[in-house]
């Protein structure tokens, strides 16, 4: 078989390329190309559907607990500002009571409007709520925590400011 001259266009080499070919060879050609085209058309458009359309359910399942718990801390926000004012005296005593009985005596020193806590291995469940009534029942705010974590609780100072 003598090869083409370069200066015969490429379409004009190819088509006598294809006739030159037997009937089996065009069809074995034909389906490999059609293949390459069906590969293709999977990678760039079906692919990357499919898999967004796979991880829509779990995306939505989450974005919904993430607009409850938005909501949730809404509601909590608006209850809290809805509450009456109390005094620097009603919140040290319902932060001393709450000391008490959750974290101890001797727990809380008073200095003016803030309350220095002391923490000696407080279990996470004990602090969140002892956190929570703090700031609801005596609207406490935490200003500063020296806090370390270790295998049995929290240890540390946290610093909170009083109304």
């Amino acid at each position: 078989m003598t090869s083409p001259s370069p200066s015969v266009p490429l379409n004009r080499r190819l088509r006598q390329r294809w006739q030159q070919l037997a009937l089996r060879e065009r069809r074995l050609v034909l389906l490999a190309t059609a293949v390459v085209i069906a590969v293709m058309l999977w990678w760039v458009l079906l692919a990357p559907a499919i898999t967004t359309l796979r991880k829509a359910d779990a995306e939505r399942t989450h974005l919904s607990q993430q607009l409850a718990l938005m909501r949730s801390l809404q509601a909590q926000a608006a209850a809290m500002q809805q509450q009456p004012a109390i005094s620097q005296a009603e919140s040290q005593q319902q932060l001393q009571r709450l000391c008490d009985s959750m974290l101890g005596a001797n727990s809380m020193y008073l200095q003016g409007p803030q309350a220095t806590i002391t923490l000696n291995n407080v279990s996470a469940a004990v602090f969140s709520e002892w956190l929570l009534q703090a700031r609801t029942l005596a609207r406490a705010v935490p200003q500063q925590t020296q806090l370390a974590y270790s295998g049995t609780g929290w240890s540390g100072t946290l610093v909170m400011q009083l109304p």
